[in-house]
């Protein structure tokens, strides 16, 4: 026989487990208990007040007891639990841990007494006793550690074996669903042997939560508390610490793509935005169906998500569909949402061939709007530059880049003629405020509250700059007829080219109309477009 390398410190074992919730080493005792199942039938569980500073608990089982008296006090002795994933133990530790911190104990099994005295060491006497197990402790909880011990346990979920509290027999619960998962366990292949991380096939039960908490079981024990809105019991080993209170976070998303393929089409619509839910759609083992029910209650039969294809975003919104920010998912869960859930992009269903943009040269008086341009973004702390370019068939006057500190903005002098930049009046500081809130604000072409923001910060900073004299404006610049108020509808005037007047479908003027859509995709993407209207973008 191998001689024993470690001693282990009694003192030094209670250090490390003195600090835990008293039901956490309780646990371990029923943990036993049920691992004897099916021979063991019944678990009783016996928790009496002392005094005001400690409690006696005794734990009873009829199984066939222990099958070798020194796993009583020897930690970490090998044991065939390790080798099959439906029973719950694998360190033998549990016992123990509960005796180094309890003053006294007494483990009680077929043919054989072991006494934990309070002043140390151990008294091993024979018994007459032919069936189960009982381990009685006295510990150093009060009287509130007695009633949250016994409202702890009452969560537990007896399955084969019963378990009753104080004589008060612990309910069997019916799950809501139960599914076959495949799911990580830890299996010893043979004596000797190590254990190691497997996958196999497990029922997993999605239970209705007691109380306010929802945990995660192995085999009925509850492990971990969750953010889930149910209780789930895994009917198998779960990879754990040896205290046996966590688990990993990737076996937590399993868990929970599991209890989402399970329960979609049960859930609240408010639970489908819930962190879980996220977490559960990033997952590869998601089913399409329960991905197609999470788009349905979170943004609609009718949503899209943003392109850089601004027009097709507006074109998405003016159909009544919602576009969804990209900020509003990661990136994971916008490709599941497109390649499981159907979630196409705004391009894909509302756009359009690539706009024809000629660059044109620039003149003296681009050159000065370029310059005026420049003069203006100083006072916004940023560098911007202009391009100018011709697009008959573009929807926009004028278009930003989201850089804050080296914005480019791109003029369409389709619209822009000469004589309208050669201006420094009202129109063309609303065209300067509206592009650089763009650059300002990071906002690429939403026109809701974060862009609304940073316009008024840009127009109150131009303001101040104008008053100061410190930026050229022109307060008697006459406007030019049906050139873009605050939507940029573009009117007659243009070489020749008549355009819609200034107004909305609706008949409303453009000023009149800030409609906003959900995600932030502002005012004049709700408003209906007519051929020959421009937009600054």
């Amino acid at each position: 026989m191998t001689k024993e390398r470690f001693t282990v410190s009694a003192a030094g074992l209670r250090e490390l487990h003195a600090d835990r919730e008293p039901w956490m080493l309780v646990k371990e005792l029923v943990q036993n208990a049920w691992d004897e199942a099916p021979e063991a039938t019944r678990c009783d569980v016996s928790i009496e007040l002392v005094d005001d500073r400690r409690l006696k608990v005794t734990v009873t089982d009829d199984g066939p007891g222990f099958a070798e008296i020194e796993h009583t006090w020897t930690l970490m002795a090998s044991t065939p639990k390790r080798a099959d994933p439906k029973k719950r133990g694998r360190f033998n530790l549990g016992e123990k841990e509960i005796v180094a911190v309890a003053e006294s104990a007494a483990i009680e099994t077929v043919g054989t007494t072991v006494f934990f005295p309070p002043d140390g060491g151990r008294e091993t006497t024979p018994n007459t006793c032919t069936r189960g197990t009982r381990v009685t402790v006295v510990m150093p909880w009060g009287r509130e550690a007695a009633a949250e011990l016994i409202a702890r346990l009452g969560r537990f979920r007896p399955t084969d074996c019963d378990l009753t509290i104080n004589g008060t027999e612990v309910p069997r619960r019916t799950p809501l669903s139960t599914r076959t998962a495949t799911l990580r366990t830890l299996i010893q292949h043979g004596p000797g042997k190590p254990m190691t991380d497997s996958r196999r096939k497990t029922t997993v039960d999605v239970l209705e939560r007691v109380g306010d908490e929802a945990w995660i079981y192995e085999l009925g024990i509850p492990i971990q508390k969750t953010t889930l809105p149910y209780d789930i019991d895994v009917h198998q080993k779960v990879p754990m610490p040896p205290n046996r209170n966590t688990v990993s976070p990737g076996y937590l998303q399993d868990v929970m793509t599991e209890v989402l393929n399970a329960m979609h089409e049960r859930m609240a619509p408010e639970a489908f935005s819930e962190a879980w839910v996220r977490s559960a759609i990033e997952d590869d083992r998601i089913e399409d169906k329960a991905v197609a029910t999470v788009r349905k209650n979170r943004y609609g039969e009718k949503a899209v998500t943003w392109s850089s294809d601004t027009d097709a975003n507006m074109r998405a919104a003016e159909a009544g569909y919602q576009v969804i920010h990209p900020k509003a998912m990661s990136a994971k869960e916008r490709q599941v949402m497109a390649a499981k859930g159907g979630l196409r992009s705004a391009k894909k269903l509302f756009g359009r061939p690539a706009e024809k943009q000629t660059p044109v040269t620039s003149n003296e008086i681009r050159d000065a709007f370029a310059r005026w341009v420049v003069s203006a973004g100083r006072h916004l702390g940023m560098k911007p530059s202009v391009r100018y370019v011709s697009a008959a068939d573009a929807t926009f006057m004028a278009q930003c880049s989201t850089n804050r500190r080296k914005p480019v903005m791109t003029i369409n002098t389709h619209y822009c003629s000469d004589a309208w930049l050669a201006r420094r009046g009202a129109e063309q500081l609303e065209l300067v405020i509206h592009e650089l809130a763009h650059a300002l604000g990071d906002t690429p072409m939403e026109h809701g509250p974060r862009w609304g923001e940073a316009a008024t910060r840009t127009g109150a900073l131009l303001a101040d700059a104008i008053a100061r004299q410190k930026l050229q404006y022109d307060r008697k610049a006459p406007p030019t007829t049906g050139l873009p108020g605050l939507i940029g509808t573009v009117g007659p005037g243009r070489e020749g080219r008549d355009a819609p007047s200034p107004t909305t479908s609706t008949g409303r003027t453009s000023e009149q109309d800030h409609t906003l859509v959900s995600g932030e995709v502002g005012m004049d993407m709700a408003l209906s477009r007519r051929r020959g209207r421009a937009r600054r973008r």
